[in-house]
């Protein structure tokens, strides 16, 4: 089917778009679809979903994923990216009585842009019209991740400083994949940061190889990434100076 498709999509760069039509109500002037986001983790092995409203007086006859280049389908077991931007390419058959006059697009629900002109052709005896919408990947799922609590930083020596945290429950450790902290001695975090990494179930960590007697700026945040996205929790900021 999909071969087929791809077809129909090549014969619009070469059939003419314009026909004769009689001006009366069986004209399609406008057609609208709907189209759902793909969630990040899923493949290409699934088809897009769309839907044409029933106003439109046509219906749908195909929708893909297509690649950028607007002919070549995208290969089986694609896995999408959030945040990243999909061509769908939708082909739809006017009702029997119906015929199209260079159609309007009325794209709704995850769209992002109607690209490209619609091209109408005939095949078979069939008035049909392809065309290509965009579309962005959405995140695998919703997180929300809470500030860390009762962060404290002690100085151990003059290279050593231990932070320390409320440990987290069973059922917020479920939510992310490790603890995140960084630490700087400039108060701003633009220069000379170095990034450590903790266990979801540890409640504190030790910094070393620190300069003796030098202020130094530590903050931490919950951290998990899924589906090509990263979501963290707010930083919580301390700081301390190293002993003598």
């Amino acid at each position: 089917m999909k071969k087929i498709l791809c077809f129909l999509l090549c014969l619009m760069m070469i059939i003419p778009t314009s026909f004769s039509l009689a001006v009366d109500d069986a004209v399609i002037s406008t057609i609208s679809v709907s189209v759902t986001a793909p969630k990040a983790g899923a493949t290409t092995a699934t088809d897009p979903v769309v839907t044409v409203s029933t106003s439109s007086h046509c219906r749908l006859d195909g929708a893909f994923w297509i690649a950028d280049d607007y002919i070549d389908t995208l290969p089986l077991n694609i896995t999408f990216e959030a945040g990243k931007v999909y061509n769908i390419g939708i082909v739809c058959q006017a009702n029997e009585g119906y015929t199209f006059n260079a159609p309007k697009i009325q794209a709704s629900g995850a769209v992002v842009a109607a690209d490209y002109t619609p091209k109408v052709f005939n095949d078979s005896q069939r008035q049909m019209v392809a065309f290509v919408v965009k579309v962005t990947a959405q995140p695998a799922e919703k997180v929300t991740l809470k500030k860390l609590k009762s962060v404290k930083l002690t100085a151990l020596s003059s290279k050593k400083l231990k932070l320390t945290w409320k440990k987290l429950s069973s059922k917020e450790q479920k939510k992310i994949q490790k603890i995140q902290i960084q630490y700087s001695t400039d108060k701003t975090f633009r220069t000379g940061v170095k990034t450590k990494w903790a266990k979801k179930t540890k409640d504190s960590y030790i910094i070393k190889g620190l300069k003796k007697n030098k202020k130094y700026y530590v903050r931490i945040r919950a951290y998990k990434k899924s589906g090509g996205v990263i979501y963290v929790s707010k930083w919580v900021v301390k700081s301390k100076k190293t002993k003598k």
